[in-house]
């Protein structure tokens, strides 16, 4: 319990229960037993991630079936743990609750990227492209699913390609740099003068680094 102090407990005990505990929505984890008297875990796992996919549910359980847990797995279970194996438990929400606060972040942050004004164009160390976003597929006239299969060289002609590469390599050492009134290739051939604005960045655990280009054709 001390383990436990800071949070707020909704109790489910009956059916009635867990439908007013859906409808609430408002909670973080989901903690519960494998066999209940009127539904088992796996309804009540399914019948969450239906409403709530990100939501971690962690089953506490008496059976080591490998049947029944990669049953549960398979429909989204976080974690199960033996009740003769409990002290592990607040440990195991803890870790959930941190991955489930990456998870948010991260969408919010591709919700950001989606809104921008600008390309945004996330790629590894060595130049390969990683995320983009809709303004990105827009500039370049390439969709998100060709771009992430592309290196950014293959995105500038032969004639800038040395001046790009070069800044690429000063930002990814210094952590940050720019290049203006560099030429950028779309799909149909069309050649457009942008300005980048790149940094490295943490990204899903990673080292990236985030090109902000803008389209500054005349």
């Amino acid at each position: 319990q001390k383990k436990f102090k800071d949070s707020e407990f909704v109790h489910v005990i009956q059916q009635n229960d867990f439908h007013e505990a859906i409808i609430r929505g408002d909670f973080d984890v989901v903690i519960t037993e494998c066999f209940l008297g009127w539904t088992d875990g796996l309804q009540i796992l399914k019948k969450i991630k239906e409403r709530f996919p990100y939501l971690p549910v962690i089953m506490v359980t008496n059976t080591k079936s490998e049947e029944f847990i990669t049953e549960g797995m398979k429909f989204g279970l976080s974690n199960f743990i033996l009740k003769t194996n409990l002290d592990i438990l607040p440990a195991a929400v803890k870790e959930r609750l941190e991955k489930l606060k990456l998870l948010k972040m991260y969408d919010e942050a591709r919700s950001l990227m989606n809104n921008a004004s600008d390309a945004i164009f996330l790629t590894d160390i060595e130049g390969d492209l990683q995320e983009v976003n809709k303004k990105a597929e827009e500039l370049t006239g390439y969709t998100k699913e060709e771009l992430i299969h592309m290196n950014f060289t293959q995105l500038h002609p032969k004639e800038d390609i040395e001046r790009v590469i070069s800044a690429f390599k000063e930002g990814v050492k210094k952590g940050s740099g720019s290049v203006s009134d560099v030429l950028l290739l779309r799909k149909d051939g069309k050649k457009l003068y942008v300005d980048i604005t790149g940094s490295v960045i943490e990204h899903a655990g990673n080292r990236v680094t985030q090109a902000i280009i803008r389209d500054v054709t005349y």
